[in-house]
């Protein structure tokens, strides 16, 4: 009750028109720029599902924590499909050659965000269906750590797309301090 069909074990994740939001691009840099979407809403999924495992483990019954782990599970299970797919989907050719080396660095980093989120959903399954005595001490001790394994694995993803936002200017650049004054901006 409550959880998804797409969440539930033994279902495959939902198919890949239901994970993307918005209208079907039009040209391939469109595309593009829908892929870096679709792996940031997937990312930012699992970061949300990862904080609601951590507060489940520390204040409510042991079943809505293994109903977090079920829902932290599938969010992994969807970024690993989406950032996949990534992978091939976006387009290099179709941006302009400044912006070619900071969106192939993207997209290698795409490589371990699908081993980071693989994993986790490997992991959040075998504490869920963990029948051992002592198992819902070890789920409880996994969800009130989990964000700080969720932050770590995906700190090399977050500099990369921070790169991608400056690079494609939806981002101002980072302000770089003066030498010597440690406080004064430059521009």
């Amino acid at each position: 009750p409550g959880v998804l069909a797409a969440q539930q074990p033994g279902l495959a994740p939902p198919p890949r028109e239901s994970i993307t939001v918005g209208p079907a691009p039009r040209t391939s840099y469109d595309s593009t720029v829908r892929w870096l979407a679709d792996v940031g809403r997937q990312v930012a999924g699992v970061r949300s599902a990862a904080e609601q495992l951590r507060r489940a483990g520390y204040n409510f019954p042991d079943g809505v924590v293994r109903e977090r782990l079920e829902l932290v599970q599938g969010r992994c299970r969807q970024l690993a499909q989406v950032a996949r797919e990534a992978r091939t989907g976006i387009c290099r050719s179709c941006v302009a050659a400044n912006l070619r080396p900071v969106l192939e660095r993207y997209r290698a980093q795409l490589t371990p965000v699908v081993s980071f989120a693989t994993n986790c959903a490997a992991r959040m399954r075998t504490l869920r269906t963990d029948s051992r005595p002592g198992a819902s001490n070890r789920a409880r001790q996994a969800a009130r750590s989990f964000t700080a394994v969720v932050a770590q694995g995906l700190r090399a993803y977050e500099e990369r797309v921070r790169e991608v936002r400056v690079a494609f200017g939806w981002e101002p650049p980072p302000l770089q301090l003066r030498r010597g004054s440690g406080t004064t901006p430059r521009p």
